[in-house]
Formats: C-alpha cells, sequence, structure tokens
C-alpha cells in the first residue's frame, strides 16, 4: 500500500512541475507582449476583484522565493509598486510568510534587479534610464 501511494505523489509532483514549467513560460510570453506594448498590457473588461482572485486560484507565486516572486510581479505589473502593495499580491498568489511586508522589503532590498524610487516604491533597476 504505501508503494502505491508513494508511486501517487510521485506523479502527481511530477504533473504539478509540468504544470509550474507551462505558468513560466505563460508567464514569460505575458511579460513580453508587456514589454512590447509599453508595460501596460491590461485587458479593460477585467477587474481588479477578478485579478486578484485569478492570482489566489492559480497559486501564480507558489512555490518562488520572496525575492524571485516579488521581482515577478513587478515585472507584471509594468510599473514601480509599494511594499504592501507587493507582499499582498504575493501572499494572494499563494507565497507564505509570517512577516510578508518586512520579508518582501530585505528580500528587495538585497536583490540586485530591485531599487528603491519615488520614496518609498520599489522598481527593477532595468527601467531605470
Amino acid at each position: 500500500m504505501d508503494e502505491i501511494i508513494t508511486k501517487v505523489i510521485k506523479d502527481l509532483r511530477g504533473k504539478q512541475r509540468e504544470l509550474r514549467e507551462k505558468a513560466d513560460k505563460i508567464d514569460d510570453t505575458i511579460l513580453s507582449l508587456q514589454e512590447l506594448f509599453g508595460g501596460q498590457l491590461v485587458l479593460p473588461e477585467v477587474s481588479a476583484t477578478i485579478q486578484t482572485n485569478e492570482l489566489s486560484s492559480r497559486g501564480i507565486y507558489r512555490g518562488l522565493a520572496i525575492g524571485q516572486a516579488a521581482i515577478r510581479f513587478l515585472k507584471s505589473e509594468g510599473a514601480p509598486k509599494k511594499t504592501r502593495e507587493i507582499a499582498d499580491a504575493l501572499e494572494v498568489g499563494g507565497v507564505k510568510s509570517s512577516d510578508m511586508y518586512r520579508a518582501v522589503y530585505n528580500a528587495l532590498d538585497t536583490n540586485d534587479e530591485a531599487v528603491m524610487v519615488e520614496g518609498k516604491m520599489w522598481a527593477l533597476k532595468e527601467w531605470q534610464a
């Protein structure tokens, strides 16, 4: 019986990896389209509530380190964001931390791809001219 359960779990983890790889490819495509269209690729009929529910149901950031997830979020948004906005998005997207705000701040503060701009907002260094 244990062998069967072990095999089922192994198969499920394999499927999970496959789905994450596909989701990453989709995310990369979206980021490419955003870059092509000036960073703002937004469907006007999609409300913030639907977008939040999409993040939650897909667990878009689940399995990523906080720094990786924060950078991915900034890339998807295409504009500087406050630490609280990033922390909230990561929580909705499946990232777990006992103090998400502090974890996001520390992760971005030590990340070579991020920089604080406009007071207390995070941006990607690549956005700086």
